[in-house]
């Protein structure tokens, strides 16, 4: 712990001597919040909050003078999208449907993305945008961590060598971490990623401040994070709006 606790100072400090930019992905079940946190800090709606955990995809943000969207494939090829397609593509992450009309969607998907050959090879979705907090740190926010569905296990993990710092983001109304979690980080992360992994205790605005601690406690014994944090994307939100 206490290496891992060093290795995030380092980063940390050369961030700040700009030598360069962070890589930080955000990890977790489906409905933690992961989305709802990035969507707070960017100040925008960019991200799907409901995506269906079958077909939701890695979403890089990172720093760029213009607004531009891309389809980042496996073979590390990128198509230049816009706002239409983007909405066709949001929309078949969005959409919970049967098998029928979701191939149907696929297949729309690939006939207004020129160049995509199949959904599954898509790596992640990559935006560039002008904003200050991008200029020193990529955000990954990947899919929900489900246990019935090996794909989106398979599009968080091959992002996690290009992670620098891993956010752990929980629910803090589930108390403590899915069997899931524990399997992922010990098959996917110990041993294979050097990324510390910070814990986001998320939406504690809906428990007492008092409870906040013993939730984190409860935790921290299953598994020993490097830091720990509290954090509200609604309140968050809040504030900015006001």
């Amino acid at each position: 712990l206490s290496k891992e606790y060093e290795d995030l100072e380092r980063e940390e400090q050369r961030v700040k001597n700009d030598e360069i930019s962070l890589n930080i992905g955000l990890l977790g079940t489906y409905s933690s919040g992961k989305s709802s946190l990035l969507n707070s800090l960017m100040d925008e709606d960019l991200l799907p909050i409901n995506a269906v955990p079958t077909t939701a995809f890695t979403t890089k943000l990172r720093y760029g003078h213009r607004r531009k969207m891309y389809v980042v494939l496996r073979n590390k090829k990128k198509i230049l999208i816009d706002s239409k397609q983007y909405k066709i593509l949001r929309d078949y992450q969005e959409k919970r449907e049967c098998e029928k009309k979701r191939k149907k969607r696929e297949k729309k998907l690939k006939k207004n993305i020129k160049g995509l050959k199949n959904i599954h090879d898509i790596k992640y979705i990559e935006f560039h945008l002008p904003l200050e907090i991008l200029k020193k740190i990529n955000f990954y926010d990947t899919p929900g961590l489900e246990s019935v569905n090996k794909e989106e296990t398979k599009r968080a993990s091959e992002v996690l060598d290009e992670l620098d710092v891993i956010f752990w983001v929980v629910d803090i109304n589930y108390g403590s971490l899915h069997h899931q979690e524990l399997e992922f980080i010990k098959e996917n992360i110990e041993g294979r990623s050097h990324a510390p992994i910070v814990l986001i205790l998320n939406k504690v605005e809906q428990k007492a401040p008092i409870k906040w601690q013993r939730v984190a406690d409860k935790i921290n014994e299953e598994y020993a994070f490097s830091r720990i944090f509290y954090y509200s994307a609604k309140e968050v939100m809040k504030w900015k709006n006001r």
